[in-house]
This record gives C-alpha cells, sequence and structure tokens, in this order.
C-alpha cells in the first residue's frame, strides 16, 4: 500500500481533533471569562493565530521524509498530551484565584481585555502552534515530484479539512453532548496520539516503504508541469499572497455574517452554530478535493478562481434577494419533514435547518473553497516555506475578517443603514467581484498575448463587474425586519404544521388582508440582534433577543394586555430584597430584558444600590420603549450602576459582595445564558454572597421536560441547601430562591416578606400592585420539597447527574426539546402540585 495514504489518514486524524479542540478550549475559556464577543473573539483570534505563527515557523524546517514524519508524530503527541492536561488548567477552581489575583492589578474595560488576551494566549498559543506547525512539515512529505499529474499537497489539506468537519459533527451533536467538555477533550487527544503513533511508526520503515523523499530546491522545468500550466513569474507572489489573505477575510466574514444572521433567523442554540460550522467544513473539503481535477484539466488557477469568485458572489446575491423567504422555506421544510417523519420532532426540525443553512451558504462556500487549494498548487523552489508562509497569511486574513465583522461592520452598518449583517454580506460581494477581476486580469496578462484580444478579454471581464455591482448598487436587496425577527424556530408544533404561506405572513403582521405590527426598535448589537415589536390587538411590546422573546409588557398599562409576562419579571425582581436582611442592600441584576425586574428591585426601598450587568448594550437602548411599565430604573443614577458585560465575567473578576443576586435569563439551552445554569455558577454566584444573602433564577418551564427540570433544581440545592422554589399561578416560568445561611426558610417567610416589603410608588412598575394576588395562590416548595422531587425524577429517569460546567447536559438536552416544540408546562406543574404539601396560602 502507498505510505502516502497513512500520511493522509494522519493529517485526517489531527483535522478532526483540532476542530474538537477549538469547540471545547472556546467552551472552556467562555466559562471563566464570560461570553461576549470580546471573549470569543479574543478565544477565536489566539487559536487562528497560533496555527498561523506554527506554520510560519515549521515552514522553514529541513529534513529527510523520515525526520520529518518523527517531528510530526511528535508534535501530535505532544498535542494530545496538552489536550488532556489542558481542560484540568481551564477549570474555574485552578484558573480563577490567579485570574482573581491579576484582575484587581488592572482598572477598566481596556486593561480587562488586554488581561484576558493575555491569558488566552498563555494558554493556547503552545497547543495551537504545535498544530500550525504539522501542515508545512508534512509538506515536505508529500511535496509533489516532477512526474505528478496532481499536486498532493491539496490532497492533504483537503483531507484535513475532511476530519475538521468530522470534528465538528461529533464534537457539535455526539461528544459534548454525552461526554461533556473532559472527556471529548479526551477523545480528541486520542486522535492527536493516534496519528503521531503512526507516523513514528512510519519513519522508522525501510527508505522504500517511505514517501519519495523531496528535493529541497528543484525548480521544475516549465515543460514538466503537466497539471500547472503557467509559469509563476516573481511578479505573481504579491497577487499569489494578496490573494490569499483577502480570501480569508471574505471567507470569515461571510462565515460571522452568516452565523449572526441563522441565529436571529432559527435561534441561537449551540446546534444552529454546529450546523453553520459543520456545513462551512463540509463546504471547504468538497472544494478542496474537486480542485485537484478541476485545475489538472483546466490548467490556469486564476481562470478558475476568477470563475469561482464571480460565481460566488452571484449565488450570494440570490440569496440576497430571496432572503425573505427564507423563513417560511424553514416552516414549509418543517411540514415536509414532519410528514415524512410521522411527527414533528427534534430531527424534523434538525433537518429543516440543515437544509436551509445548506441551501444559503453550501455553494458559495464550495467555490470559495477551492481559491486556497488552487493557491497551494503553485510551484515554488521550496515548498514547505511557501506552504507555510501561504498559510500563515490565509489564516491572518480570517483573523482580521472575524474581527472586523463581529467588532466593526455588524454593529457600525446596524447603526447606520438598518441591517449591518445585510449590508456585510453585500461588502462580501463586492469584495468578490473586485477579486474575480483581479484573477481574470492576471490570467488575461499571462495568457492572452495579443495586446488588442486581451483589451477586449480585459474589456469584458470590467463590464460584468461593474453590471454585478451595479446591480447590487442600484436594486439592493431590502429585508423586510418584521420576517427577519420573526423566530420562526419558537413556533409551536401546532402553529407550524397547521400554517400555509398567507398564515405565515399574517403571523408576523406583513400581510395585506392584516394590519402590520410596527417594528419599533431594530438593532444588530456586538452579541445579539435586538428587536422591539408592538402587537396592537394584544396591548402587549415585545423585546426580542435573536428572535426569541424575552419580555411582553403592556403598552397601555392602564388596559388589559393578553400575553404580557409582567408578574414573573416582577416577581424575580422583588422577592431577594424582600427576604434579605438589613439596610441599604447591594443587589446585582444580570441581564436586563426590558428594565422590569431591575425596577420591582429598587421599588424596594431597602436597595440602596443595584449594579445591572447586562451582556448587549442595544437591550439597554431599547429601554424608552418599555419605560412605561417598568418603573424606568435607569433613571436612578444615584442607585444604579450598568456594565455592558457578561454577568458571569462580572462576578469572576470582582470581588464585590452582594445581599441579592438576581438572575435574568431563562433559558438555559440559548447561547450566552447556559453558562448560568450550571453547579459551578451557582457557586461562584453564593461565592459573591453577603451572609444571609439571597439568589434568584428564573427558569421557563414550557420547553423543558420533568427531568431536565428537576436536574436544575437538584444541582440547585446542592450549592443551596436551603433553598425553595415559587410558581405563579398562570406563569410559565418558575423562580429558583437560594439561601447564603443555615437558618430554614418556610413557604410563610417567602410570601409574608413579599407582601409586607415597603413600595415606593415613584419607582412602582406598572401591575405590581396585583402581585400580592397572585401570590396568595403561588406553589411554594420548601427545601425539602425541592429536593425530594430532584431525588424521585432520578429514581423514575435514571438522570441523576448534576449540571456542571465541564458536562452542561441541560444546554443540549433542552435544546432538543426547544427545536422540536414539546409543551411541557402542564408536566413540570403537576411536578410541582406533587410535592407541594404546604397549606393552602392566605393573607
Amino acid at each position: 500500500m502507498n505510505s502516502k495514504l497513512f500520511v493522509y489518514f494522519c493529517f485526517f486524524l489531527s483535522g478532526v481533533s483540532a476542530l474538537i479542540y477549538e469547540v471545547v478550549w472556546g467552551r472552556l475559556l467562555v466559562s471563566v471569562f464570560g461570553a461576549s464577543l470580546y471573549a470569543v473573539a479574543t478565544i477565536t483570534s489566539v487559536f487562528l493565530a497560533g496555527l498561523a505563527l506554527g506554520a510560519l515557523v515549521a515552514g522553514r524546517f529541513r529534513g529527510n521524509c523520515a525526520t520529518r514524519l518523527r517531528l510530526y508524530g511528535l508534535l501530535e503527541v505532544a498535542v494530545g498530551a496538552l489536550g488532556v492536561g489542558l481542560p484540568y488548567l481551564f477549570a474555574a477552581e485552578t484558573l480563577q484565584p490567579l485570574w482573581l489575583g491579576l484582575a484587581g492589578t488592572v482598572s477598566g474595560d481596556a486593561g480587562s481585555y488586554l488581561l484576558r488576551v493575555l491569558f488566552a494566549s498563555l494558554l493556547l498559543l503552545p497547543p495551537t502552534m504545535l498544530m500550525g506547525a504539522t501542515f508545512p512539515v508534512l509538506v515536505g512529505v508529500v511535496a509533489p515530484g516532477e512526474t505528478e499529474k496532481t499536486d498532493p499537497t491539496q490532497a492533504l489539506y483537503a483531507a484535513n479539512t475532511t476530519g475538521g468537519a468530522i470534528g465538528a459533527v461529533l464534537a457539535g451533536f455526539i461528544l459534548l453532548p454525552a461526554l461533556g467538555l473532559r472527556a471529548t477533550s479526551a477523545v480528541a487527544a486520542s486522535f492527536n496520539i493516534v496519528a503521531g503513533l503512526v507516523a513514528l511508526a512510519l519513519s522508522f520503515l525501510p527508505e522504500k516503504a517511505q514517501p519519495a523523499p523531496v528535493e529541497e530546491s528543484v525548480v521544475v522545468p516549465a515543460k514538466k508541469r503537466a497539471f500547472a500550466k503557467e509559469v509563476m513569474p516573481p511578479s505573481t507572489a504579491a497577487t499569489i499572497f494578496s490573494t490569499a489573505f483577502v480570501s480569508g477575510i471574505i471567507l470569515l466574514t461571510m462565515e460571522v455574517s452568516w452565523t449572526r444572521w441563522f441565529s436571529l433567523l432559527l435561534g441561537s442554540s449551540v446546534y444552529s452554530f454546529s450546523c453553520v460550522l459543520c456545513l462551512v467544513l463540509v463546504s471547504l473539503a468538497a472544494g478542496a478535493w474537486v480542485v485537484q481535477k478541476l485545475l489538472h484539466r483546466i490548467g490556469n488557477r486564476f481562470l478558475l478562481m476568477a470563475t469561482a469568485y464571480f460565481i460566488s458572489c452571484t449565488y450570494v446575491l440570490i440569496t440576497m434577494y430571496s432572503a425573505n423567504e427564507i423563513p417560511w422555506l424553514y416552516v414549509w421544510l418543517c411540514q415536509v419533514y414532519a410528514s415524512m417523519m410521522g411527527s414533528f420532532s427534534f430531527a424534523a426540525s434538525l433537518s429543516a435547518r440543515i437544509s436551509v443553512v445548506a441551501i444559503v451558504i453550501m455553494p458559495p462556500v464550495f467555490l470559495m473553497g477551492t481559491v486556497f487549494p488552487l493557491l497551494l498548487g503553485g510551484k515554488s523552489p521550496d515548498k514547505t516555506i511557501y506552504v507555510g508562509s501561504l498559510y500563515a497569511v490565509n489564516t491572518a486574513g480570517s483573523i482580521f475578517g472575524a474581527l472586523l465583522t463581529g467588532f466593526v461592520l455588524i454593529p457600525s452598518l446596524s447603526a447606520l443603514a438598518g441591517s449591518g449583517i445585510q449590508w456585510t454580506i453585500i461588502l462580501c460581494i463586492a469584495a468578490q467581484i473586485t477579486m474575480a477581476l483581479w484573477c481574470f486580469m492576471e490570467w488575461a496578462r499571462a495568457f492572452v498575448t495579443d495586446p488588442d484580444t486581451r483589451l477586449i478579454v480585459v474589456g469584458i471581464g470590467v463590464f460584468v463587474a461593474v453590471a454585478v455591482a451595479g446591480d447590487v448598487a442600484l436594486f439592493r436587496p431590502q429585508w423586510n425586519r418584521n420576517i427577519m425577527s420573526a423566530g420562526v424556530s419558537f413556533y409551536s408544533a401546532t402553529d407550524i404544521l397547521k400554517m400555509d404561506r398567507e398564515a405565515f405572513l399574517a403571523s408576523l403582521g406583513v400581510s395585506p388582508s392584516v394590519r402590520k405590527n410596527p417594528i419599533k426598535f431594530y438593532r444588530e448589537g456586538l452579541n445579539a440582534t435586538v428587536t422591539v415589536a408592538q402587537d396592537r390587538r394584544r396591548n402587549v411590546v415585545y423585546l426580542k433577543l435573536d428572535g426569541k422573546v424575552e419580555a411582553a409588557l403592556p403598552a397601555d398599562p392602564s388596559k388589559p394586555a393578553q400575553g404580557a409576562d409582567t408578574t414573573t419579571h416582577l416577581l424575580l425582581g422583588s422577592l431577594p430584597p424582600a427576604l434579605g436582611a438589613g439596610e441599604r442592600k447591594a443587589v446585582l441584576v444580570i441581564g436586563y430584558g426590558s428594565g422590569t425586574t431591575a425596577g420591582a428591585a429598587l421599588a424596594n426601598e431597602t436597595v440602596g444600590s443595584l449594579t445591572i450587568a447586562e451582556l448587549e448594550s442595544a437591550v439597554l437602548a431599547a429601554d424608552k420603549y418599555f419605560a412605561q411599565s417598568n418603573g424606568n430604573p435607569l433613571s436612578q443614577r444615584m442607585k444604579v450602576h450598568i456594565a455592558v458585560t457578561d454577568g458571569r465575567y462580572h462576578l469572576a473578576a470582582y470581588d464585590t459582595e452582594y445581599d441579592a443576586i438576581i438572575c435574568q435569563p431563562s433559558d438555559p439551552w440559548v447561547a450566552g445564558s447556559a453558562d448560568l445554569f450550571t453547579q459551578d455558577f451557582w457557586r461562584l454566584a453564593k461565592s459573591r454572597l453577603k451572609p444571609g444573602g439571597v439568589v434568584s433564577q428564573w427558569i421557563q418551564m414550557y420547553s423543558i421536560e420533568p427531568a431536565q427540570f428537576a436536574m436544575l433544581c437538584r444541582t440547585f440545592s446542592t450549592v443551596f441547601p436551603n433553598c425553595s422554589i415559587v410558581y405563579p399561578q398562570q406563569a410559565g416560568e418558575c423562580v429558583l430562591i437560594g439561601f447564603n445561611s443555615e437558618t430554614p426558610v418556610s413557604e410563610g417567610i417567602i410570601v409574608n416578606a413579599l407582601q409586607d416589603q415597603q413600595i415606593n410608588a415613584q419607582t412602582m412598575p406598572a401591575g405590581y400592585d396585583s402581585l400580592n394576588p397572585v401570590m396568595t395562590a403561588a406553589i411554594v416548595l420548601n427545601a425539602a420539597a425541592v429536593r425530594e422531587l430532584g431525588q424521585h425524577m432520578a429514581g423514575q429517569t435514571g438522570e441523576s447527574g448534576i449540571n456542571t460546567d465541564d458536562h452542561n447536559y441541560i444546554e443540549y438536552a433542552v435544546a432538543r426539546n426547544a427545536m422540536s416544540q414539546k409543551q411541557q408546562i402542564d408536566s413540570n406543574i403537576e411536578l410541582l402540585q406533587r410535592f407541594n404539601k404546604a397549606p393552602p396560602l392566605s393573607r
């Protein structure tokens, strides 16, 4: 058997492990440093920078095949060793004390951000540099000989990218849900170690059994370049490396934009992110495999790249014109898959999401995936230096594109032109047109020798490019923000299965037969897309984050509001200050939402200061649309301090103690919120409570199965043995209450504390005076009942685990329920009633 096949197999396994590590390490660092774009961008950039630096350094390595194989084997084994060990170093109990010690030495957001960059670099650069070095080292093993028709470097890249696609699938859909972070990292490490051992074994084979040796500085005669007919002059090098850099920018800019777009359309769950990542890698791998044959048949890579860029930008433009139909396409596909599978299940919803994402992104990414392999196919006096440098430049473009898109383009263009996502994609179309024309002119310069013919050819290229650009400028696609922010992935199964297109448009208020529900506010912020819409018929104003309704308040507080969830917001903010002891209480609210929870907390006159940790500044900008109902908490500047940051990071980085900590996010499966429902987070929160302090956590009950709800209750009770559950009748959510004290708290104390508290009339949110009657009929479970509930469900279902940072089971399990639209609220209420052994409450 050809020993090169074993080399490809090794690099395939390396690709599998690399993508698993990227997902795992990103999750580990986010749990410590927060889920803000700054933290995520830092992690991604450092990861890519390590790959680039490793490739750049390793490109200078010299050695024969045996030496290269041994070095590659040692690199893989070293990566595997770090892969096993890093999760334990990432753990909060290991890293947090050091982090807090250094955090106290810096001040301001800039200092904190630089500290995070330093930490991420120290942790990620060593393993990622080792990973980046493997590519150029192996290139020296498989580099083409004079008689080969195809460049095996392209096959090596394709094998690694294919492995990456499989690694993304394994990490997002199989390993992390089943095993957790540490065990998944160990699986990835096993792939590295297997690849390393195979390479080491190959290095000790007799020379004839090894891949053909590489001559380090061979210039292949042009007549023997069967797979690449053009001769690359020195002046072409600038074009090659510029193309590599720009292609990295375009690809990552489009990927980030698509991820934001599909978060808005399909929800920001872990599965939505995994769909985009997996399909991008599958498309890149397919493009890399196909291009080998195309280059051999057509010969000139610049003509191929020009064609790829042009067809890609044309397809992306078509999707922009069709964007308003994509939400309906998702609904229709859900109906199709539900009919095929017999019911609207998780599989049906996931299949519909994958299909929608595939239709939008796979063709252009497949075409873009041909560009870098085409650049790899160029001849060079030293193939390893060429590949290492090219890989580093392309990766640098990827870093620049990701940072530019997330930090600058989307938020800035959203503030200026309505939709930053749409305009960023349009800029990518313009960049692709430019690159198509550039590559086309490079081809014409080298291969069209007659000046007149060259002028005609270039003129045609310019005309086509200007025509496409003019079409974009004059007939720019118009996104309907009602449709884009509809949140179709959160529709109930009943609604989805019975909808036709007219009913779908009517539900959005965009049908000609239905009065339009106005969008009052729309902004694509750094971390999420925030929408405020009004339903005039129901007298409700909605707050949506990435298409999901987070709050619904009365538009006119003096009138009934059908579907408003004011009660739960008020309860969440009212209970903790009322239960805490002492005056001048310090309160932390994680997640601002509509502001009703913060307003309810401030209505208690014993609250001396209120800190609001809100991840997305656009949520705060939307506050004015809820001021009529939330008590206008942001106006109380003497009491209120706003921290635009991740709430978990705020608790980890500062040792401030609070009398009450209120967690506003209610969905344990939504990205950015999932890390607020683990044992590790609740331990962190308890460490920031003063003696006698209180934590309240809001949990939605409509898309979480009783066993999963019980797991959260069981996890909470391990941190707060003295705890309680409060469920206000007619609500879709309940509130967990945890006390930093050993004194048992009875059900009556909770209700009396709420009823007896002093209310500041000037800051009283609308509906506050109606809370006591609701509480009279509430279900309240004491600590013994909470523990009994958790133990009973564990015995019934066998799910006796604890939800932790390492194994965030709930994030994946509840996301499956949300995607399949299973309504579980009645089952969860029945569960609460079963363990509610207290007598009926009264005033």
